[in-house]
């Protein structure tokens, strides 16, 4: 939910999928001074792959609106999971805490 924009990270992970190099996408909600909160996505690229934050966002917001994509994206190599395997998304939302003071514009 950012300022009052509610979102469905499943479909943001999607959008993200579907750039070549993305082998992992996880999408979270982060706190945010401004808008209460953000979107945030943490990006597991294939072995090898260099891939660029700032061209990430960019297909994002061409695929959808500026309140669902993501503000930010951090890249990652592991991937806390549950003892069932299911990822831990809150446990990702620490590593955005940089970006909580942060007024993110169109």
């Amino acid at each position: 939910n950012r300022g009052g924009v509610k979102f469905s990270p499943f479909d943001i992970e999607e959008v993200l999928l579907e750039i070549p190099g993305v082998r992992v996408a996880l999408v979270v909600a982060f706190e945010n001074d401004y808008f209460g909160e953000e979107v945030g996505a943490y990006v597991v690229p294939h072995e090898g792959e260099m891939l660029d934050a700032a061209a990430i966002i960019a297909h994002c917001r061409g695929r959808m609106t500026f309140e669902k994509s993501p503000k930010v994206v951090i890249f990652g190599t592991d991937i806390p999971v549950t003892s069932t395997g299911k990822y831990q998304r809150l446990s990702l939302r620490e590593r955005f805490a940089d970006w909580q003071h942060t007024q993110f514009r169109k």
